[in-house]
């Protein structure tokens, strides 16, 4: 690898990095980070949990569940 494919990997790692020590302040308690603190409603987190579920792969592999020869 090349100086510059290590300088863009160092970036994106300090980026997340400083991005979760900076958001750590708003997180007290693992509610907090699977629900919003429970603020976030039943309707918000059953369709964030859906969508975050469904993926390209999710549905390829529902499609070879189904396949037959």
């Amino acid at each position: 690898m090349t100086p510059l494919d290590w300088t863009i990997v160092a970036v994106v790692a300090v980026g997340v990095i400083g991005f979760g020590a900076f958001t750590q302040q708003y997180m007290r308690s693992v509610a907090d980070f699977l629900a919003a603190g429970r603020s976030a409603g039943r309707y918000l987190i059953t369709i964030s949990y859906g969508v975050a579920n469904i993926g390209a792969i999710t549905v390829l592999a529902f499609f070879e569940q189904a396949y037959f020869t």
